[in-house]
């Protein structure tokens, strides 16, 4: 089957540390007075959001030179980093890959992908990671687990305070609060997250029940450890520079490493288009 539309959860990430390209394209609409699409309120306390069309010759010329500026001044390979939401990417490219092999033409919309474009050092952007709750197959399995942990990670009774560093994690069992101070390597250039998935990896096997659930939200997190009463792994906020040099050194980082915005923040999807044909879209 053909989708008919796509409301994109990708967001293409930029390296602009003085917000350049944005203040010249703001700049530049208003300016020349450029059509707004709209302007309006969000629910639920999201603020306002305004857009303006930059269809015109010369709004689209500014965002290339713009781009192409940013591309010079930095290593090409790390001028742009995807930041995919619930694969969205993966999804339009196999649905597109469906199409072809269907016959579809080069220049079919779904051969594109819709992408926000969003600059790293953007004041707006927050950067929160995502949390693993440990759960057994029993209470007794998970204390377990819970013991094991304590000898093999060398955890320690910490004063009270979840203001980690960034070479620290928290884990907490029932009442007990245990924090790990992990020695990261250079390659992972002190990113928590890399060393705790790390280390899962290589203690999960000696628990063949052992499950690992996602957790966006600290108060989310609690509620789900009391729930299924299991470990929680609570992570310090990864920084910007070290997700960029990850990704410049190594690559793509682990699915569910971090996410661009706090749990409460996901709500929006305001940009949609058709990726059908016109003749489809006349069609229906």
């Amino acid at each position: 089957s053909e989708a008919w539309v796509e409301f994109p959860h990708v967001l293409l990430l930029y390296k602009d540390r003085d917000s350049a390209l944005v203040s010249k394209l703001i700049n530049h609409c208003q300016r020349r007075q450029s059509p707004t699409l709209y302007h309006t309120a969000l629910m639920l306390g999201g603020g306002e959001v305004c857009a303006w069309s930059i269809d015109e010759l010369s709004a689209q010329e500014l965002l290339t030179s713009s781009l192409e500026a940013l591309y010079s001044s930095t290593a090409a390979a790390s001028l742009f980093i995807v930041g995919d939401g619930n694969h969205s990417l993966v999804a339009a490219k196999r649905h597109w890959e469906h199409l072809k092999q269907q016959g579809a033409p080069a220049h079919h919309p779904a051969r594109y992908a819709l992408v926000e474009l969003i600059n790293i050092y953007d004041d707006g952007l927050k950067i929160a990671p995502i949390y693993r709750l440990l759960v057994g197959n029993s209470d007794a399995d998970t204390e377990q687990i819970w013991r094991v942990l304590q000898k093999d990670w060398q955890l320690h009774i910490h004063p009270p305070s979840r203001e980690l560093q960034r070479d620290t994690i928290c884990l907490r069992w029932k009442e007990e609060e245990r924090w790990a101070q992990f020695s990261y390597s250079s390659l992972s250039h002190s990113l928590s997250i890399i060393a705790l998935e790390q280390r899962l990896a290589a203690f999960a096997p000696q628990f063949s029940h052992l499950r690992t659930l996602y957790v966006h939200g600290e108060q989310e997190l609690e509620r789900l450890r009391l729930k299924h009463r299991g470990i929680a792994c609570y992570l310090p906020p990864p920084q910007h520079a070290s997700l960029i040099h990850y990704v410049q050194q190594q690559g793509p980082l682990p699915s569910k490493s971090f996410s661009l915005g706090e749990a409460d923040d996901k709500r929006y999807y305001i940009e949609g288009r058709y990726i059908v044909t016109a003749d489809v879209v006349a069609a229906g």
